[in-house]
């Protein structure tokens, strides 16, 4: 597809030594001047006669000229994402350029990749007149093999002994994407006087340097006009080739450099032509000059300080919404020293707060960058009479610090009245049955209140003598009372009570005691004394006794006397 237009998509060259791919795109604003001819084949594969207004050149149909893929590219030469063109022998085309030229300089470019060429050589690019011109050819470039490489080479027109295409002395490698790039000259002294230049691989910028194959002219006549752009496939000498990216304009700068203007460091007012691409700061546009209106000198920059936090740009004057402190001069902290850093000073007993620096504060800093709220300086609680209930003295204090069993009152002041309540009297509340003694009023005292002011003393309220069980063997009986009031012979036990469990021992087990004379008595087998005989627990009431052992009176004597 052709391009007239001034948008370009720049493509790196798919070659090994590049290896990226790179789209680089127009600065806004800035346009190329319109070009004569732009091919990049953005075309289906196969034919190219048919596409856009490509058309065969004389009779020879066979072996057409292929549309073929991947296209060529060699950064940074701008050439578009297309295809590219497949040359050897057969068929040739041409296509028209957007308007004849027929003075100054004609450029052309284009890339190509030669993969065999013979020693011979032959040319398989060349301007012409127009499409029904088959035979005025101008600018043919050449190709043949140099060792093991090729070789390129010009002639003005067609070539003869005397007038032979003339090659460039360099050898470049097969198989590689070669940049050629040719200009014709029209000249004016005579009809023979026209030149053509050539270079091969040339550094791309806005001026071209020295030729490769430079001011051949030839005998034979010139063009007169400049008007379409050819591709020849030779028969038995032509090299086997790629071609895409053709270009053709009236400038250098136009066909190689994609055109040129101004590149403005606008931070120092520096300013060089060179092309879009090669601009590193800000391109003025296609054609704009390089002077002080495209680029002026900016105004000195100096220090622009803010001396209230030290904050410090360096900008020109105008721009400083600050104190400006001079060209040249640098920000640091001798120039635009930082202040003091400022913060809350609270008064904690107020809550009074200002935010200063730690040196201007009278209270307590809470540091830097800390504000003045009530999170970081909180109101103090409110102060309240706290009455102490035993005295009646009032405290202005803080509920919280008001002791427990102290009573607060958030309304009350002690001074100049002190409404706290006197307390009543206190005095002696003894428990005379204890000894027990608290001091409290008359009306707290559950016991004997001994008066206001009388100690808890055993004095004034002495201890009794202690109490305890007193016990009756006989009968397990127990009295709750004073060691003194405990019956002889009863056992006291100091400090125990009767209830809810008797201490006392039970009495032991009463039963029947009998005498020699067969008498019966109720009694405890202690009590029971020999010679009488205790039989546990039968009753006396049948009495268990045996009957007296019958006597008869008589002398000791007369005992003896029976058993002599």
């Amino acid at each position: 597809m052709r391009v007239f237009d001034n948008v370009r998509c720049r493509r790196i060259g798919l070659t090994a030594a590049m290896g990226i791919l790179l789209l680089v795109g127009m600065t806004a604003g800035a346009s190329a001047a319109p070009l004569l001819f732009n091919e990049n084949f953005n075309y289906p594969t196969g034919n190219l006669v048919g596409n856009d207004s490509w058309a065969q050149t004389g009779s020879v149909t066979t072996t057409p000229i292929q549309v073929t893929t991947p296209g060529l590219s060699l950064y940074p030469y701008p050439n578009d994402l297309g295809e590219a063109v497949t040359l050897y022998t057969g068929q040739d085309v041409n296509s028209p350029l957007t308007g004849p030229v027929t003075a100054g300089s004609i450029y052309f470019a284009f890339l190509t990749r030669v993969t065999s060429a013979t020693a011979t050589g032959d040319y398989f690019f060349h301007l012409g007149v127009t499409s029904a011109n088959t035979f005025d050819f101008f600018g043919r470039v050449f190709a043949k093999s140099s060792g093991s490489g090729v070789a390129f080479g010009i002639s003005k027109s067609s070539i003869s002994t005397t007038n032979p295409a003339v090659y460039a002395s360099g050898v470049y490698s097969l198989g590689e994407v070669h940049l050629i790039v040719g200009r014709y000259t029209f000249n004016t002294v005579s009809t023979s006087d026209d030149t053509v230049d050539l270079w091969i691989d040339p550094a791309i910028d806005c001026e071209p340097p020295a030729p490769d194959v430079a001011n051949v002219i030839h005998t034979t006549a010139d063009a007169t006009t400049i008007g379409e752009v050819n591709l020849r496939q030779a028969s038995a000498n032509a090299p086997r080739l790629e071609l895409d990216g053709i270009r053709v304009g009236t400038t250098w700068s136009d066909v190689v450099a994609g055109g040129c203007g101004a590149c403005c460091n606008e931070a120092t007012g520096y300013c060089i032509v060179t092309s879009e691409l090669d601009c590193a700061r800000t391109w003025l546009g296609l054609d704009v000059p390089c002077n002080g209106t495209t680029c002026p000198v900016p105004p000195p920059t100096g220090a622009c300080c803010d001396f209230t936090t030290g904050a410090c740009t360096v900008t020109t004057e105008a721009a400083c919404g600050f104190s400006w402190l001079g060209a040249g001069v640098p920000c640091n902290t001798t120039t635009c020293p930082v202040p003091a850093p400022t913060g809350a000073c609270c008064d904690f007993t107020t809550g009074n707060c200002t935010v200063t620096t730690e040196v201007a504060c009278l209270f307590s800093w809470l540091g830097a960058g800390v504000p003045c709220d009530l999170e970081h300086c909180p109101l103090p609680p409110p102060l309240g009479a706290c009455c102490d209930p035993s005295n009646g003295e009032c405290h202005y204090v803080t509920e919280a610090n008001c002791p427990v069993g102290f009573n607060w009152h958030s309304d009350w002041t002690c001074d100049p009245v002190n409404n706290c309540p006197v307390p009543p009297p206190t005095g002696a509340c003894c428990d005379t049955a204890t000894g027990a003694c608290t001091i409290t009023t008359e009306l707290g005292c559950a016991f004997t209140w001994l008066g206001a002011n009388v100690p808890c003393n055993t004095t004034t309220c002495p201890v009794p003598p202690p109490k305890g069980a007193c016990c009756n063997p006989d009968t397990g009986e127990c009295a709750y009372v004073e060691a003194a009031g405990c019956q002889s012979g009863w056992t006291w036990m100091v400090g125990v009570l009767c209830a809810p469990t008797n201490p006392c021992p039970p009495p032991p087990p009463v039963g029947a005691c009998c005498d020699l004379l067969g008498a019966c008595t109720m009694t405890t087998e202690v009590l029971c004394v020999a010679p009488s005989v205790w039989y546990g627990t039968l009753d006396c009431a049948n009495n268990p006794c045996p009957p007296p052992v019958p006597t008869k009176d008589t002398t000791w004597g007369q005992i003896k006397s029976n058993y002599r």
